[in-house]
């Protein structure tokens, strides 16, 4: 965000970021899987992952 008045030039920017993943796997061994017992069945599983808030500003002015 830029501005400028007179001889006075300026900047300033701001970022935030707040990540939440909620997703949901499905994994199918079919015929070929390594461990026989498991062979031709689906399974699923739920993760739910929070990355970090993250902020950040910045400014700067000129004269």
């Amino acid at each position: 965000m830029p501005g400028e008045t007179d001889s006075l030039q300026w900047t300033a920017g701001l970022y935030y970021y707040n990540g939440l993943t909620d997703r949901i796997d499905t994994l199918d061994s079919g015929p070929d899987y390594a461990v026989a017992a498991a062979r031709n069945s689906i399974g699923t599983y739920h993760q739910r992952i929070r990355a970090k808030r993250a902020m950040r500003h910045s400014g700067q002015l000129t004269h």
